[in-house]
């Protein structure tokens, strides 16, 4: 009936840059965004497992970044995984960095465990966790900052399909 699926806009590395690029890295939503999109990616996670991160799954080494996911859709038993994301997704785009700085500018705020991506109110103050449709807005509102082409087709799904598109077309 003239009914087609919508599919998200994959976030490949080429975007990715454009949408980091509009991250303000001096706010601390700024940097909460950045964090969300360098782990959604790199992470290739559902906007629910980036939703439900907290600050103590992470460790931060010199050239990798380890997030425990306790649970997701496709480990209902609950065994954990660690997911590895390299120090540089790009030689431009140093994934722990980028987490580094959120952590402090939450540190800064207060904040040293608990959940990792936070709401933050327009006076900055670092509020609980955001939800998973929040983090689909974000993504959504930084891709509309950044002028993307389709940037409404922009979703955290598409974080999630950049790394295997990228994968495939080299």
């Amino acid at each position: 009936a003239g009914w087609r699926t919508r599919r998200a806009k994959p976030v490949t590395l080429d975007v990715l840059r454009l949408m980091l690029a509009v991250c303000d890295r001096g706010s601390v939503s700024g940097r909460r965004d950045a964090a969300l999109l360098v782990l959604g990616y790199g992470m290739m996670g559902r906007r629910s497992e980036l939703s439900a991160l907290r600050i103590e799954q992470l460790t931060l080494g010199d050239e990798w970044l380890t997030i425990f996911i306790p649970k997701s859709k496709t480990d209902q038993g609950a065994h954990g995984e660690d997911v590895e994301i390299p120090r540089e997704l790009a030689p431009d785009i140093d994934a722990v960095q980028t987490v580094r700085d959120y952590l402090e500018a939450l540190a800064g705020h207060g904040v040293t465990g608990g959940p990792l991506l936070r709401r933050i109110d327009r006076h900055g103050n670092v509020l609980d966790g955001l939800a998973p449709g929040s983090v689909n807005d974000i993504v959504k509102a930084v891709a509309t900052a950044a002028r993307l082409n389709d940037a409404e087709r922009t979703t955290a799904h598409g974080l999630r399909a950049g790394g295997p598109t990228d994968a495939a077309e080299r």
